[in-house]
């Protein structure tokens, strides 16, 4: 997949957890979309091994030097850099005060590797093993295959989003206000 449809992915990833695993009924539209950016932005962080992805291009000294010692997919697209930047983040960062910021982070990083396993190339989830993982059924980055995917996706959040913002952005409180809820 390529950036945008890496961004896409993980804000639609960062609303669907936020509506339907916690929601946060305090949190204003503004921190959502907040949330849903950052979880975006983090969802290149796999892509660091590649001087020319868009977050390469930013940090390009240590993108080309990653990308010299494992090369593109290779350790920065598996479970071993997504469990090593989960345990470094946890280890400096006290929960308390950044709980929610490592789990956007962790979820746009899963993002993107869930969005690269539906490629043809797949992923070397287990690496350093270099089986790579994908589906049957793959969707070609950058092709119309990838647009109609990201269209889906974009379709997707906008549908989580939308009835968060109108009805308090936590499901009960929505299926309350919709009368579906039962009621005690």
């Amino acid at each position: 997949m390529m950036a945008p449809a890496h961004m896409i992915a993980g804000a639609t990833s960062w609303a669907v957890y936020h509506y339907f695993v916690k929601p946060m009924p305090e949190a204003s539209l503004i921190e959502l979309v907040g949330c849903m950016s950052i979880c975006s932005v983090a969802a290149l962080l796999p892509d660091i091994n590649h001087p020319t992805s868009t977050l390469g291009q930013k940090i390009y000294p240590v993108s080309k030097f990653i990308s010299m010692v494992f090369g593109h997919r290779g350790i920065t697209h598996s479970l071993l850099a997504f469990f090593g930047m989960m345990y470094l983040l946890t280890s400096i960062a006290p929960q308390q005060e950044y709980g929610l910021l490592i789990t956007i982070v962790a979820i746009g990083y899963l993002s993107h590797l869930v969005g690269d396993v539906i490629t043809p190339a797949g992923l070397p989830l287990l690496y350093p093993i270099k089986y790579r993982f994908t589906i049957p059924w793959t969707i070609e980055a950058g092709g119309v295959g990838g647009m109609y995917c990201c269209c889906f996706i974009w379709l997707v959040c906008a549908g989580a989003v939308y009835p968060m913002a109108l009805m308090g952005r936590a499901p009960i409180n929505a299926l309350a206000k919709l009368g579906l809820q039962e009621r005690a």
